[in-house]
Formats: C-alpha cells, structure tokens, sequence
C-alpha cells in the first residue's frame, strides 16, 4: 500500500471560564463569571517518517506548533497524539466519519481535559510539497543555459536572421547575462524584458511601475524568467 501525504484542518472546542469585575446596583462592584466555547483553528500535515512506514505529522494552532505521533488513519478513523514543542503534556485525538462524511471526534489530554473537535482531512500527492515547477503559470527554467540549444531555438524562432552569439558552451543562467536586461548593482537599475520593457514583469504578475525584484522564490530572477533567451519574446 503506498503511504500518503495529507493536510489537517480544523477546530477544536474549549470551554473557558472567564472572570471578570462588574457592577450591581445593590451591592456595588461585583466578581463576574463567565462561561464560553472558544473555538481554536488548526492545521497541518501528515506523511510518511523518515526510514520508516509510520506516519508523522505537524501542526500549529494559536498555542503554537506540536508535533504528530502515533497516527493512524483508514477510511473511518483518523486518530494522532500531539504533543506542542514547548510543552510536556500529549493530546490524544480521536475522529470518527460520519454519515455525511465529516470527522468528528474528541481530544483528551491531562493538561487540557476533554472536549469536541472537527477537521478536514485532504490526500495531497508528494510534488505538493516540493519547490513548484511553474510560476503564475509559465515554467521555471534551469540555472545553466546550454548555448547551442537556444542557438537552434533561435533559428526555429520568427527572426533566424538576426545574429545570435554565441553558439556553443554553457553559462551560468542569471539576469546579469540576460539579453533583455540591462543589469547593474545601481537601485534605479531595472528589467527592460522585451521591446515594451514589460513581458517578464507580465510573466511574474508585477507591475510595470514597480522594479524587478532581484529574487523570487528564493532564486534570482534570471533563473525562473520564462523570456530569458526566448526568440518569441520580442
């Protein structure tokens, strides 16, 4: 059976007793108690643990982050314990399907008591949590350009006359050796991407006010630019 990957969303409800200080018109100032369901949002994800056929998980709430052991889950029962990294305590979470398909369930813990709580539970392929292959819907590109591949892209593209050098080796693919922008460590310095200036800002949803940013994704420009050495982007 192959082990899978999963988000966790959901509430979980407490019931708190606020005290407080008021006022009655025959006695004067007054101790005031007040019970209320707070409800608290979490969530997470579930996956395989390293060298091993268990699952593990995280998770964080507005208590903080825990972690997920001993977690099981079939397609009626979805059971973890969760311990917050900053806390000794454990909580154990039990989930039942019911007959609209939603998880339902209690939580038990020394420190916390009992009570209700609800969640979602999302099968997710493995590439969700890896770097994403595209942005805004155009493919990032790899971080070293091979010359005479986009030499032969050049000659397939709509001006094969116009000279295009050079047309052999590699090159580190980045924005300082991007045809279509004029680079330099200047701040006023910015993408001119196309005879408009604007194709790569498009590709990247900015505007063509604001300047490029030298990073996106954690990578410099240069390497994500779906124009970069493009013979289609004039």
């Amino acid at each position: 059976m192959k082990t899978k990957f999963y988000s966790i969303q959901g509430v979980f409800f407490q019931l708190k007793i606020d005290f407080g200080l008021g006022y009655m018109p025959s006695v004067g100032a007054a101790i005031t108690i007040e019970k209320m369901m707070a409800q608290t949002v979490f969530y997470g994800a579930i996956g395989p643990i390293t060298d091993s056929h268990s699952l593990g998980g995280i998770m964080q709430d507005t208590y903080g982050k825990s972690i997920l052991s001993k977690v099981f889950i079939d397609a009626n029962h979805i059971e973890f314990t969760k311990k917050y990294v900053n806390r000794d305590d454990e909580i154990n979470y039990k989930f039942r399907k019911d007959i609209h398909d939603n998880w339902t369930g209690r939580y038990e813990g020394d420190a916390v008591g009992k009570g209700l709580a609800n969640c979602i539970l999302t099968p997710l392929n493995k590439k969700f949590f890896n770097m994403p292959e595209n942005l805004n819907g155009q493919p990032f590109i790899g971080e070293i350009v091979d010359w005479a591949q986009q030499y032969q892209r050049h000659l397939s593209g709509p001006n094969p006359e116009v000279s295009f050098s050079p047309k052999s080796g590699v090159s580190d693919r980045k924005c300082s050796n991007c045809f279509y922008r004029y680079y330099s460590k200047s701040k006023d310095d910015d993408c001119h991407c196309g005879e408009k200036g604007d194709l790569a800002k498009i590709a990247f949803g900015i505007s063509s006010a604001d300047f490029m940013p030298e990073q996106i994704a954690g990578k410099e420009v240069g390497h994500y630019c779906p124009c970069w050495c493009d013979p289609n982007a004039e």
